[in-house]
């Protein structure tokens, strides 16, 4: 009997390669993609080793152009507007799943898998088994409709679990983990630098407007950090940005009650009543009311900010995923 064949995103790294093997396993056919998506060489040379390795075909894509224009470009695009994107939540939706899933269709395969940390049980995403690996909320804005032929061999799995696989059956040892922004070489105000029109301007108090300092570029602020300016009673954190003035306050002003979400993708339904929002990958999820576009916290949240993406749960089902409008 003929296997069941699946197409899996294999960029050469430690969670990818084993997801492949672990497919194997559960006996599939694998096939790998590769994207290029700038001039390193280095994760296709991984890659192609580790295609041989486990004896898969490896399709080598040229998405240089697609991955510019679908999440360089709007990168840059949202932060001119002084927004602070999360470029890695739509990669996974409009760059990764879309060329995936049409590369799939290309070749007669109807499922595509990840080395994503996230469990699909009876057909919804779940939090992962590694909660600090957990990755449902790079995810958050997939559908139902997208899911059902997908599948993440990892999600039941520890982080320490798989490196032990990749070292012990793989017989390779990998370099360390990717960073988020993949097309960022070095610090992100330095690329923002080249991409952007910096400008000088000012911070001020946020209450008062009190003019306490100036800086050399707004890009180089974003909401919740802290602002080094001296000669002040207090510590004082970025509040908001606003063309080239920046606003800083104490901590407790970073504090809010509700925010609004734009760019809604619900998982299958839209909720209406209890949810628990998480607003920043790092952060914890904190139980909620939702109502339209409208989102009101049962305990203040810090440092809410426009433009960064949201993940919504109900307990550690994923229904949902929005950006914040303010």
């Amino acid at each position: 009997m003929k296997k069941e064949q699946v197409l899996i995103g294999l960029s050469g790294g430690v969670d990818s390669s084993v997801a492949v093997l672990l497919l194997q396993e559960q006996g599939y056919e694998v096939v790998g993609a590769h994207f290029l998506v700038n001039k390193s060489s280095g994760s296709l040379k991984k890659a192609t080793e580790i295609a041989k390795k486990l004896k898969i075909k490896l399709c080598v894509m040229q998405t240089q152009d697609l991955f510019k224009e679908r999440v360089v470009d709007k990168f840059i695009a949202e932060w001119k507007k002084g927004l602070t994107p999360n470029p890695c939540v739509f990669c996974n939706l409009e760059f990764k799943t879309d060329v995936l899933f049409a590369l799939a269709k290309d070749l007669g395969i109807e499922k595509i898998a990840t080395g994503h940390y996230v469990q699909k049980i009876d057909g919804f995403l779940h939090r992962a088994k590694d909660l600090s690996k957990d990755q449902t909320f790079f995810l958050s804005r997939l559908t139902k409709d997208l899911v059902k032929n997908m599948i993440f061999p990892l999600g039941s799995y520890q982080k320490d679990e798989v490196r032990k696989i990749a070292k012990d059956r793989l017989g390779i040892e990998f370099d360390s983990e990717s960073q988020d922004l993949c097309f960022v070489d070095g610090d992100i105000k330095d690329f923002l630098k080249n991409e952007l029109e910096v400008r000088n301007g000012e911070i001020r108090h946020f209450k008062t407007k009190e003019l306490l300092d100036t800086h050399d570029g707004s890009c180089n602020f974003t909401i919740g950090q802290r602002a080094k300016i001296s000669g002040q009673a207090e510590p004082l954190f970025v509040k908001n940005i606003q063309g080239d003035t920046v606003f800083v306050s104490n901590n407790e002003d970073l504090f809010t009650k509700e925010m609004l979400i734009r760019d809604i993708s619900w998982y299958n339904f839209e909720p209406q009543g209890e949810v628990f929002v998480q607003v920043r990958h790092r952060s914890t999820s904190v139980k909620s009311l939702i109502k339209g576009e409208k989102i009101t916290f049962f305990n203040k949240v810090r440092a809410v900010t426009p433009g960064q993406s949201v993940a919504i749960y109900s307990e550690e089902i994923l229904i949902g995923g929005a950006v914040i409008k303010k």
